[in-house]
């Protein structure tokens, strides 16, 4: 079982850019997406998906820390639909706005 989950964790570090394919991630990992699902859970403690969201979250928000690249932009290279998703994701996760954050 770990080394499934290791491998679909390696497959969803490699494409965080990428909008999240449960299906593809599950036959990539010989395993059905129910027994993903639960795989998944029992070694993380998050559903997939809930895993790629923090992660890209997390991911966004060093962005914005290291660069001077507009809000907007990270915003659309971690998949959300637009700044104002962004800013209320990051606000709601670390209780500040991006820009707050960036400082």
């Amino acid at each position: 079982m770990g080394h499934d989950i290791q491998s679909a964790i390696t497959l969803i570090e490699e494409r965080l850019h990428e909008p999240p394919d449960v299906q593809a991630l599950a036959r990539a990992c010989y395993l059905s997406p129910m027994q993903l699902y639960r795989d998944f859970y029992s070694r993380t403690g998050h559903s997939v998906v809930e895993y790629i969201r923090k992660r890209r979250l997390s991911e966004a928000l060093c962005r914005v820390k290291s660069s001077d690249m507009p809000l907007a932009r990270v915003a659309a290279e971690y998949g959300y639909g637009s700044q104002q998703a962004f800013c209320k994701r990051v606000k709601a996760s670390v209780g500040m706005t991006p820009l707050e954050y960036r400082r």
